[in-house]
This record gives C-alpha cells, structure tokens and sequence, in this order.
C-alpha cells in the first residue's frame, strides 16, 4: 500500500486532513548528512516498516473489535485515509456484487421451504385427534407358536380354547407394534380359494415369533424437518409399490390433479415426529350416505425395505406415502388396503363427498340388440301381422344376435355383420319350446291338435337340430311317426318355415341398431353411447370433478395381440393393465395435423380419453412388466399407424399418462368413478 509522507517542522503535529497525506515520525538524522545523501538502503528500509506497519493497522481494523491501542496507532499514522482504503470493495466483494455472484449464491444457498411445505390442515377448536398406531405390515409366522387374544404378558390363570389359537411356521399374518416392545398386535389371515383375504384370528405374540415380509421391514421414521410437500403437488409424485391398492393411488392422482389445495388441506406435520391426517367414516343409513370427520395423528414414518421392488408408495414426496398410511390405519392394514376397491371409495373418504361408480357399457351393440330383441306382446302379435313376424324373426335369430355380442369383445362389429343378420333366414327349431307353442296354437286354430299329435312332435323333435330351408322342415315332417297328414302339415309349415323379414321391418331393425355399431380402433365411427360417455367426462373435468376409471380384468385383444403379467398378476396387452384403476386427466379430439394424431394425414377425427396409470414413469423404476416372451413391457399405450395394414396398431411405452383411443376405451374399461 502506497501512503504519501508529509514532513512538518519541529514541534507541529501530524496533519489529519483528507487533502494532505499523513505524517509518519522519521529518524534521527546523522550529523552532516542530509536527506538527499542518505543510504538507499535506509530510505527504503523506512519505507518497507511503515508499509509493513500500516498493513498491521488496516488489518486490525477490520477485526470485529478494536483495542484501544489499536485505534491509538491508527490515529497516529492517519486513520481516516486508511479507514476510506479499507472500505473500498475488494475483488471477493466485487465478484460476491455482481450478477455471477448472485447466481451462485442462488444455486448453493438453499431456498426456504414454501408456506404449504408442512400441510395446510387445520383442527377445528376443541378437536382431540386419535392417536394411531403404525397400520399392520405383513409378515410370517418364524415358528410353530401360539396367538394369544390379550397380551401374554398380561395374562393371569388358565386359558380356555378361545383364548388362543396355535399356527404353524410360514402361515402369513400382519404385525404391528405395542407399547411393550417385546409384544406384537398380530391377524393371521389366508386366501380362500378364489383368492380372497380372510382374517382367521386377531390377538398378540412375541416379538421373536414374527419374521418380517421380504418386501416390507418396517416403518423408518422421516427427517423432523423433511417437507411433506417438497414442491406444490403433483399427479407426477404418485408412483404405486408392489401392493394392489391402485385404486387408492388413483383416486389420489385424479384428486391432485383436479384440486390440488385439497390435497394440501387433508394432512399437516405437527413438527414433533407425527403427522395428522383427516379422514371421513363413511356410513349408509336407510340410503342415504353420512360422512363424519376423522383425524389421526401417527408417527411420521413410512415402510422401508431394502430390495429393488417396492410394496407401497414411493417416499419421493413423502404426503403420498403418509396418505398412503393414513389410509392403511383406516382400513386396518396393509393386506386389508391391498385387497383392492374403487377410486370412487377413495373420494368419499378423503373428500366427504357422495362419489358415483358408474358402468361403462362395454359392447354398445349388446345394449341394442337387447332392446331390438324384446318379443312384443302377444296382443301385439295379433293385431299386427308385421309385429308377429318380428317376433317370430327374433325369436329364431336370439343365438345369431348372442354370438355377435360375443364377436364384439374382441373386435367391433361391422356393418356388414348387421345387416347380414337382418335379411338373413331364421333358422327353425322345431324342438324349441317357444316354437312348439306356436305349433299347437297354429293346430288349434285349425282345430287339429290333439294329445296323441302333441307328444308325437315333441319326440320326434326333442334332438333335432336348427333347420335352415323349407325344404329341411318339410322333411322333418314327413319323418314323424305315426305320419303326419297334409293338412297337420301346412298348418305347421304356417308357423314354423325359416322366415326372411320384409323390407319394413329389416329397416325397423336397422334403425334400433345402427347407431350403436362402434367401428374399429382409428375408424372416427363411435356409437351414440361412445359419444354421450365422452362429452360425460370432458363435462366433469371441466367442473373440476376428480375422475377415475377401472380397466377389465379381461382386455379385448386385437389381430393376436400377445399380453403380459403385471406386478400383482394383472393382465397387460401392449401397454393396457387389466382389472386396474387410472386417473382420467383429460378427453380430447384430435384432427390431421393436430400435434399427438396418430392416424393418416387424410384420417378421420378420433377422440381420446388421457389416462394416468398409478404405476408412473416405468422408465424409473426397476418395478416392469414381464410380457409372455419375457421382455420388459411398461404400463401406457401408444398408437402408430401401419400403412401396409392402414390399421392404428397400439404399442406399449414407458410414460405413466396417454391417450386412450375411445373405442379401445370402451372395449376394456367398466366402470368410471367421479363425485
């Protein structure tokens, strides 16, 4: 540091003003010698120990606290000029100043938590939570041993048979924690032979009795300060274990991704290691449905396991897997919540609003053609020629119609098919009870029935196959024994020849059918039903209703589609889970040149139904599906369209939300869920 000298004469002070440099003391002069002729070494040597001086009065200065001998020495050598220096901004203040500087400052200091981090419920005045116990984890019996109903520790005299129940090694049960940590609240349960839950005994047993499931060790307790809401919620949060609730996970996807605040509103963390969450018991009386609020305050930990598959809830965003839990409590445990439901459940009891499972028709034809094949009435019959001959057609055509209900599960119906039944031949069963009827009655008419004719007919016919012409009738006829004479004859041929319909009521039949023929994947022709089910739920999600919806346990596959076996043994063809529950997140009609259409660039508008599987992102987690030739299959569709086949073949992808075509919508989904 360079300070200027200023000499002054003999017996006058230092000058402190800012317009002249400070006066440092100077050494004694030798006799003799003036300034001009002293050593180099000594001017240099004055001035190396004054800057080395001043450097010492500038450090101490900036120490949080000044001595008063410091401040002393900073008077004598002119503190103010070097108070001004040591105010200047070095190169570390300068960098800390400027727009780098605050862009680092911003990546390595971390952000406080956002308001909602910590939940947002509020406990109306005076209400007491319940305070809960970590819900059951499966679990297996370590050895032959015996559940008692009370704690054994607690136990006093003899036990009668009820008092206890003796299990084997390996049968399966639930476990949760006590007061006494040497005692386990246990229910055995096993699966009956159509793989339901059935809990045999409920009691306590040793801690040493249990060994825990593979998949899940126990509850780990979160950060005291971990935010339950890391970020503002997400449907992207929501990643479903190994554990069959996807309906729980549905339902909470659909919920954040309609109203996310309520999802903030059902838990908050209490800071002391619990949370609480509300809940709503659900109960029906004469009706009508009563939703009384529940809270429950628990420990703030989740289930932890050290493999690769997870059984519950991913605790990236740790509110899904303490809902999750909340849920467990509610139910009873783990195995119970796992035993499956429906998202409209999960409305009831995480919102306290009246929810709706509404069945989706899968095969609008079969809708159409029960309504087409109603037999009118026999008055009808007889005042309208038409509507006999109407009857007689449908009556003779009910195994046609059925297996075209049955051909649509796999495939739409075309036109062809329809009108093909429509002008076809009835087909006559003579052995029919409804065709003997209208025999004895066409006899009766010509008063030519008889017991003895009655029994022959229903002898000769009891086996006798659908005949298809007149011809094969009139054959039939001759046949029985004793002979039939021509008059029984024409009077039976009346009733009982295969029947072409007119013209008036094949278009009477057309006009009931049509409009509910669906055409196939990517065709643009929905029936009127696929039709008032879409604008159903665009209407609902713009109301801002949570919307779910549950998948068949048997997919309709398409040209020898192959499938696959989800985590939990659900079926999975090219990216579609059966008997399982999505999120509905939107309905869309696409157009040519409209981004996401999968279709030709002259193809017609198709719709879609955005789903979110439960499963999440596939791609991020080790938790695949195995297809029938063992390759890693994922559980959302896509659709590509072939030019060679001018199809939209489905393929199956890794991401957790697509759009579902909505005819494949329809074929493979029963129910949907809304409040």
């Amino acid at each position: 540091m360079n300070i200027g000298i200023h000499r002054v004469t003999s017996g006058a002070s230092a000058s402190l003003s800012p317009s002249a440099p400070p006066a440092v003391p100077q050494a004694p002069q030798s006799p003799g010698v003036t300034p001009a002729t002293a050593p180099p070494s000594t001017a240099m040597h004055a001035q190396i120990q004054q800057s080395q001086t001043q450097t010492a009065v500038l450090r101490n200065l900036t120490a949080p606290q000044l001595p008063e001998a410091v401040m002393a020495q900073a008077q004598e050598h002119g503190a103010d000029q070097i108070q001004r220096v040591a105010a200047r901004p070095g190169v570390l203040a300068w960098l800390k100043a400027s727009s780098l500087g605050h862009f680092f400052a911003k990546l390595f200091t971390t952000p406080p938590p956002p308001p909602y981090a910590r939940g947002t419920l509020n406990l109306p005045p005076g209400t007491v939570p319940e305070r809960s116990q970590d819900p059951g984890i499966k679990g297996k019996f370590a050895h032959a041993t015996r559940i008692y109903k009370t704690d054994p520790t607690q136990i006093r005299g003899d036990l009668s048979p009820g008092d206890f129940l003796d299990v084997s090694k390996g049968e399966h049960c639930t476990y949760s924690r006590t007061d006494n940590p040497h005692i386990l609240a246990v229910e055995k349960y096993h699966h009956d032979d159509d793989d339901n839950l059935v809990f045999d005994f409920k009691g306590y047993v040793y801690t040493r009795d249990i060994a825990s499931h593979f998949q899940a060790r126990s509850h780990k307790a979160l950060d005291e300060n971990a935010a339950l809401f890391p970020h503002p919620p997400s449907v992207r949060d929501i990643k479903q274990g190994a554990i069959g609730d996807c309906y729980f996970m549905a339902g909470l996807a659909s919920i954040v991704a309609q109203k996310p605040e309520a999802v903030k509103d059902m838990i908050r963390d209490n800071g002391d290691g619990t949370v609480t969450v509300k809940l709503f018991d659900v109960k029906t009386a004469e009706g009508q449905k009563t939703f009384a609020p529940k809270y429950l305050t628990f420990d703030k930990s989740v289930l932890h396991t050290d493999f690769a598959i997870r059984e519950h809830a991913s605790k990236e965003a740790p509110w899904v897997a303490l809902l999750e839990k909340a849920y467990a409590i509610h139910t009873g445990s783990y195995a119970r919540m796992g035993e499956g439901g429906f998202a409209s459940d999960i409305y009831e009891t995480l919102l306290g609003q009246p929810a709706i499972k509404q069945e989706i028709q899968a095969t609008p034809l079969s809708a159409a053609l029960r309504q087409a094949f109603v037999l009118p009435s026999s008055q009808e019959q007889e005042r309208d020629p038409q509507v006999r001959e109407l009857a007689l057609f449908m009556q003779a055509m009910v195994p046609r119609a059925q297996a075209l209900i049955a051909l649509e599960k796999s495939g739409p119906v075309t036109r062809e098919a329809i009108h093909e039944l429509v002008s076809a031949q009835s087909p006559v069963r003579l052995g029919d009870p409804q065709t003997l009827s209208a025999i004895r009655t066409a006899l009766r008419a010509d008063h030519l029935e008889t017991p003895a004719l009655t029994k022959s007919l229903i002898s000769a016919w009891r086996a006798l196959p659908p005949l298809t012409s007149r011809e094969a009738v009139i054959d039939a006829l001759k046949r029985v024994t004793p002979p039939l004479s021509e008059a029984v004859q024409q009077s039976i041929l009346k009733v009982a020849s295969p029947l072409t319909l007119s013209p008036e009521n094949q278009q009477r039949l057309l006009h009931l059918l049509e409009p509910q023929l669906s055409g196939a994947r990517g065709s643009g022709i929905y029936a009127d039903s696929q039709r008032a089910l879409f604008e159903q739920i665009q209407a609902g999600l713009a109301a801002g209703k949570p919307m779910g919806t549950g998948s068949r346990h048997t997919l309709a596959a398409e040209d020898g589609e192959a499938g696959g076996v989800g985590t939990a043994g659900e079926e999975v063809i090219h990216g579609l889970v059966g008997g399982h529950d999505f999120a509905i997140t939107g309905a869309v009609e696409l157009r040519p040149g409209d981004r996401g259409y999968p279709g030709p660039a002259d193809g017609p508008p198709l719709r879609f139904v955005r789903l979110r599987n439960p499963w999440g992102d596939m791609s991020e987690t080790l938790s695949g599906v195995l297809n029938a030739t063992g390759i890693l299959s994922y559980g959302a569709r896509e659709y590509r369209f072939n030019r060679e086949t001018g199809k939209l073949e489905a393929h199956a992808t890794h991401g957790a939300e697509y759009l579902c075509e909505l005819s494949d919508y329809t074929r493979n989904f029963e129910h949907i869920y809304s409040t």
